[in-house]
């Protein structure tokens, strides 16, 4: 590192540019500043993220001295946080736009975290409704008891397919093909399902072996 002692803070750091200087003005007549987070060209060209505070420095005799610069970089912070925002609008688009009807699930509460539009509509409940219910509570063939051991035995395999009928909100009842994962969700393990709609196909399947027992 070179020798900086003699030199101005200016010298040192030649990107500072005039914002800059007009805060370090503002703390040198008395304001204490702070920014949690601020875009920072450096001189090479690159962008730097921030945080700062620039405190008075006060002589014994009560007059201002100089100031006090507190400087952290956070690009990392910064980087990682777009990322996960990129991350996040890619799952919520995907989510949203998915031609089945997704759920997340709380696999201690066996409460729904999140679902999608289309889950909301094949069951009749609003999406405020809906983080309210439990598995349980939509579940037409399956005790509550027999639900809590289905998941349990998918949670301890990590993933799982398989048919139930769900009833809606109107008392309607469908036939569901389910596929299940297990995921990690706010630092906990949750459940994301895909929920296929296989009424019409049930049906199909049911008339078709009403004709051929018709026709034996």
């Amino acid at each position: 590192g070179r020798d900086i002692i003699g030199h101005s803070h200016y010298d040192v750091f030649p990107e500072i540019g005039e914002r800059w200087k007009a805060l370090h003005q503002r703390a040198l007549a008395g304001e204490v500043l702070h920014c949690e987070e601020d875009p920072f060209p450096r001189a090479d060209g690159t962008l730097d993220w921030v945080r700062w505070d620039l405190v008075p420095w006060r002589q014994p005799d009560g007059r201002i001295g100089g100031i006090i610069i507190f400087t952290e970089v956070i690009t990392e912070r910064k980087q990682a946080e777009e990322a996960l925002q990129e991350s996040e609008t890619r799952y919520r688009a995907l989510f949203e736009n998915a031609a089945d009807a997704i759920v997340l699930l709380d696999l201690q509460t066996l409460r729904f975290i999140d679902c999608n539009d289309l889950a909301c509509q094949r069951l009749g409940y609003t999406r405020e409704e809906f983080v309210r219910l439990t598995v349980p509570e939509i579940e037409a063939t399956e005790t509550a008891k027999k639900v809590k051991q289905h998941i349990t035995d998918i949670t301890a395999r990590g993933s799982a397919a398989f048919e139930t009928q769900h009833r809606s909100k109107g008392g309607a009842v469908f036939d569901i093909e389910v596929r299940a994962n297990v995921i990690h969700f706010g630092g906990r393990p949750a459940l994301i399902a895909i929920w296929h709609d296989i009424t019409a196909r049930k049906q199909a399947e049911a008339e078709r072996e009403r004709l051929l027992h018709a026709i034996e």
